[in-house]
């Protein structure tokens, strides 16, 4: 019985640390940046750029947006926690 609660409970914070992703527009935000990021790549490198210089143009942009990513699992562990709580969850 206290396995199948376990798995109840890590089921409940798994979908509500999703959720709070989907609350605060992380994907959304993430391709927005990534549109920018490439825009702008494109604006330097022109069109006529080797691919040498663009693969290092968007490693250089992944590493940037990829800054964030740690923020945004942050904010949705707190979200999520506080979601299951309020749904009857003790995370």
């Amino acid at each position: 019985m206290r396995e199948a609660k376990r798995a109840t409970l890590s089921r409940a914070e798994v979908l509500a640390h999703e959720v709070a992703h989907v609350a605060k527009y992380h994907s959304i935000n993430g391709i927005r940046q990534t549109l920018i990021a490439q825009g702008v790549m494109a604006g330097v490198l022109g069109t006529g750029s080797d691919a040498l210089t663009k693969a290092g143009a968007n490693i250089a942009a992944n590493l940037i947006l990829k800054h964030g990513d740690r923020g945004q699992e942050l904010e949705s562990d707190g979200l999520g926690a506080a979601y299951a709580y309020k749904l009857g969850y003790d995370p």
